[in-house]
């Protein structure tokens, strides 16, 4: 009889505890979209193989870290297609550009509060590419330096696509 009791208890408490565990995990936007890239990247040439979140950014210096962070000279940043990216540093980019100014990128007005750092680990080919992305919970990812520029096919219509859409 006492066996059963211990068995009993053990497996009510053990019922109880996942019950509860599992109700307080919630997938927030952000999260069920990286699962959602890994997934769909694991056959491509360029696939998101981690990511890990790093902190909430919740003052003016969380967002400037942040952005220095992202935008420093030696970060990588990749354009082009998906199924042919190109990367690049920061730097390369600046050189480029009339202004070194980060700001030009324009993410400062989108990290606002309830948003979050992510690092990201992409595989293109055999490389490995390390990426900061800003993530909120409710609006998903905001930015990543690698995801951001790519388009795929399914985004980059044809010419000819394009010219036999209705113009409204």
């Amino acid at each position: 009889m006492r066996s059963f009791i211990s068995t009993f208890l053990l497996s009510s408490l053990t019922l109880i505890f996942l019950s509860c565990s599992g109700n307080q995990i919630k997938e927030t936007a952000w999260e069920k979209q990286m699962d959602d890239i890994v997934k769909e990247s694991m056959m491509s040439d360029l696939s998101l193989v981690s990511y890990s979140f790093l902190m909430s950014l919740k003052s003016e210096d969380d967002y400037s870290n942040a952005l220095e962070r992202m935008f420093d000279d030696d970060a990588v940043i990749a354009f082009g297609t998906v199924d042919n990216p190109f990367f690049t540093t920061v730097g390369e980019v600046k050189k480029e550009t009339t202004t070194n100014d980060t700001s030009s990128f324009k993410l400062d007005e989108f990290i606002k509060s309830g948003t979050g750092l992510v690092k990201t680990v992409w595989k293109f080919k055999s490389q490995l590419y390390n990426s900061l992305a800003v993530v909120s919970d409710d609006r998903g990812i905001v930015y990543d330096n690698i995801g951001w520029y790519l388009v795929s096919k399914k985004d980059s219509g044809t010419k000819s696509e394009l010219e036999d859409e209705p113009i409204e």
